[in-house]
């Protein structure tokens, strides 16, 4: 999974529109971050985090390669 966003909703009882009216992008914005369409940028990233009350890597792990 590219990121925790849908996860954060199922455990906060929260739906995609609920984290647009929290962070201030749009719906369809955050609905592509979400189901992995849209890669956000690093700012992108840390607006979403600091309005969630959430750390960046919690959210947006980084991408593990096994070696």
């Amino acid at each position: 999974m590219a990121n925790r966003l849908l996860e954060w909703c199922d455990e906060h009882a929260a739906t995609v529109t609920d984290l647009a009216d929290l962070t201030g992008y749009s719906v369809s914005y955050l609905s592509l971050i979400a189901r992995g369409k849209r890669e956000p940028t690093p700012l992108t990233k840390l607006a979403i985090a600091r309005a969630l009350g959430e750390r960046v890597r919690e959210l947006f792990p980084a991408d593990r390669v096994a070696s």
